[in-house]
């Protein structure tokens, strides 16, 4: 039997860990032009590359709906708005003054998450590709699904 809930129980065996970092940044993309770039660039390194190592964080599993923790709707960010599981908590707001005034009010919805209605997203089968072929030699995740 596996948890499908994953994230948000793994979140709040973390909950009384007090250096969470800065919670509630807004996501940053890059534009059309310069993102092309980037990935063609990358290609590149990963086709003369004898041995590629891919470290891979939240960010890639954010658009599949599994949350992260510090980001706009990330775990810990909802936990300083007093939102976990629809409980008020305790904690002030006012612990991270970085955290944008859209994400200081009250809000309703859970943090669990059904790992079961996760989708791979493109990087996921990117990743999955690049295995298959031979060109991931290693992958390190700090990833809980």
């Amino acid at each position: 039997f596996m948890d499908t809930t994953m994230s948000g129980s793994y979140a709040s065996r973390l909950s009384d860990y007090k250096n969470k970092g800065v919670c509630g940044l807004p996501e940053k993309f890059d534009k059309a032009r310069s993102l092309s770039l980037k990935i063609k660039k990358l290609i590149q390194l990963v086709e003369k590359s004898n041995h590629t190592v891919v470290l891979t964080g939240a960010g890639i599993s954010t658009s599949a709906g599994i949350p992260d923790f510090r980001g706009p709707s990330g775990i810990w960010t909802k936990e300083l708005v007093g939102e976990i599981k629809g409980e008020r908590k305790k904690k002030s707001i006012k612990r991270d003054s970085s955290l944008p005034p859209s994400k200081k009010r009250k809000r309703s919805s859970t943090v669990a998450v059904d790992f079961d209605e996760a989708v791979p997203t493109l990087t996921h089968r990117a990743l999955v590709h690049m295995s298959n072929i031979k060109k991931c030699n290693f992958l390190i995740t700090q990833n809980v699904d």
